[in-house]
């Protein structure tokens, strides 16, 4: 008995031994992905139907005629298969992307969508948002899809001030990360949130004089209800005026707590702004900006809950005047490079990095730079940056004679082809060093794409790069160009 399981281990061995061979060393045709249909009633068609009509607007560009397929569906709740009507649909895929309403019946339709892996997404206010699904479209065909929706729970209460109890009208209550789960309160105070999943959500109620509070909430399983009143402190308000340096008003600044997000006004002939609904109890500082000075800040504020502070005042700086030029490795203008000032120490009153962009004869003119010392770097696609020392720059002073001189960056040539040496037409090829891919040489989003299936890149001189290159319905491989030394 022993001798026989070893024999049949042995045997198996060996089988297993043949088929990794086998797998390893013979050639594989390209994998072409499968045609997804959820369901019996929706099947690929030969034409997209011509009932489904879009409604919404188009956020993306329209895909070339000769690399698209049709994508269409309907959005149905997940019990009983009823339409769900007026929920937002978006397809989106690299540069590609569309946003549609489904109509009475449930239905949309993107029309012409790139091929490739597109994700698909449903945003409704009364449902749990289902993950993004993807869906493997081939050129020519058409697909209709159908989703179903689950119900969720509801989160309701009431929001009322902090101090005083009183219950708060005109309340915007959101979900994190959602824009169609959105609710006011009415004359109560009272307020219901829809189509929740399970888990941490995380609410958001602000309003009137009152700044955004964040409130988490416990989702359980299954709809239900699940109640949370909100209570709010109401905020503060902070005037104040922004001059120059001659402590003259500046007309038409902007004033905020931060330019990428945060509230902001626009100061009067008189300099003068008023800033509400602040939040309290938090150390604040305000920014203001304005067309031929240097961005300033004021001191940190800190306020307490409905207080009413009149007294901020910001100076705003001219600046000097950097003038220079951008020259190519051989000593020519160039053109359209980018020119960037960054200031050797820092300050309070640095918001945004001064940039310019080089003209036809490659020169270049920086306004508002804030006194002291730079560093002045330009990078053009194709070269190697360049930086050079701006010194001294002054109050209304003109600093000129700044040359900076641009490298020479090698480039790369080559072909996508397929196992048996067929060019691929249309592959992505990306591009990284040390296997961290970085640039995309083959999309249109503005990088260097040569006609057929040719491609090339400019990396920096004496390095390794990767390549990755990539194209629907193939398997992706990788290639490596290791650094030659420059003759």
């Amino acid at each position: 008995m022993t001798r026989i399981l070893f024999a049949l281990l042995a045997l198996l061995a060996v089988a297993g031994l043949l088929y990794v061979l086998t797998v390893t060393f013979s050639p594989s045709a390209p994998a072409r992905p499968p045609v997804y249909v959820p369901s019996e009633d929706f099947q690929p068609e030969a034409d997209p139907d011509p009932d489904l009509v879009e409604e919404g607007e188009d956020e993306g560009d329209a895909p070339a005629p000769e690399n698209a397929a049709f994508l269409s569906g309907r959005v149905v709740r997940g019990g009983d298969g009823v339409p769900v009507g007026g929920v937002a649909v978006t397809a989106w895929i690299r540069k590609f992307r569309r946003t549609v309403l489904t109509d009475d019946e449930g239905a949309f339709d993107f029309g012409g969508v790139p091929v490739g892996s597109v994700r698909v997404r449903v945003r409704s206010a009364e449902f749990v948002d289902p993950p993004p699904r993807v869906e493997r479209l081939e050129f020519g065909r058409t697909y209709r899809i159908e989703i179903r929706l689950a119900a969720g729970s509801a989160v309701v209460g009431h929001v009322v001030d902090r101090d005083t109890g009183d219950a708060l009208e005109g309340i915007r209550l959101s979900v994190a990360g959602s824009r169609q789960k959105v609710v006011t309160t009415g004359p109560g105070g009272d307020y219901r949130l829809e189509g929740l999943a399970m888990g941490l959500a995380s609410i958001q109620a602000e309003g009137n004089d009152y700044p955004m509070t964040r409130v988490g909430v416990i989702v359980p399983e299954g709809a239900g209800e699940v109640q949370q009143d909100v209570s709010l402190l109401r905020g503060a308000t902070a005037s104040g005026i922004v001059t120059d340096s001659a402590g003259k008003p500046v007309s038409g600044a902007t004033v905020g707590t931060g330019f990428s997000r945060g509230k902001k006004v626009t100061c009067g002939p008189d300099g003068r702004f008023t800033l509400r609904a602040l939040p309290v109890k938090r150390i604040l500082r305000f920014t203001a900006e304005a067309d031929g000075y240097v961005a300033g800040r004021s001191e940190d504020l800190r306020f307490k809950s409905g207080e009413e502070f009149d007294g901020v005042t910001i100076s705003l700086s001219r600046g000097g005047t950097v003038v220079g030029q951008v020259l190519l490795a051989d000593r020519s203008p160039a053109v359209g490079a980018t020119v960037r000032l960054v200031p050797v120490e820092r300050g309070s009153g640095v918001v945004r990095l001064p940039t310019a962009t080089t003209g036809p004869d490659g020169r270049f003119e920086i306004n508002s730079v804030i006194p002291g010392d730079h560093r002045a770097t330009a990078t053009l696609r194709g070269t190697l940056g360049g930086s050079a020392d701006v010194l001294d720059v002054i109050e209304d002073g003109v600093t000129t004679s700044i040359v900076i001189q641009l490298g020479v960056a090698d480039s790369i040539t080559g072909m996508v082809t397929d196992e048996q040496g067929r060019p691929v037409k249309g592959a992505q090829l990306s591009r990284g060093r040390r296997s961290r891919f970085r640039e995309d040489a083959t999309s249109a989003r503005g990088r260097p794409r040569m006609a057929g299936s040719r491609w090339m890149v400019s990396p920096r001189a004496s390095t390794a790069w990767g390549f990755a290159p990539s194209a629907a319905a193939w398997r992706p491989r990788s290639s490596r160009c290791p650094p030659e030394p420059r003759m």
